[in-house]
């Protein structure tokens, strides 16, 4: 799963739980907030169920994936 503008990773901790296979990548511009997305996902990044990237949409690097269309709704 791919969130844009991850923020401080609060969906991206609701999103690891609910991901059965794969991973879950967090996108945003503000390296503040990659941290603080580490920090409250840090088990998950270190297990490489989440991976998180510093970059501007505009200018992302090869993600792989392919991506889930949609996410579910995180509880």
């Amino acid at each position: 799963m791919l969130e844009l503008g991850c923020g401080p990773g609060v969906a991206i901790t609701a999103l690891a739980a609910r991901a059965t296979r794969g991973a879950v990548v967090g996108v945003d511009h503000c390296s503040v907030m990659i941290t603080h997305a580490r920090l409250r996902n840090l088990v998950a990044v270190r297990a490489g169920r989440v991976r998180l990237v510093e970059a501007s949409v505009a200018d992302l690097p090869p993600l792989g994936g392919p991506f889930a269309p949609r996410s579910p709704s995180p509880p």
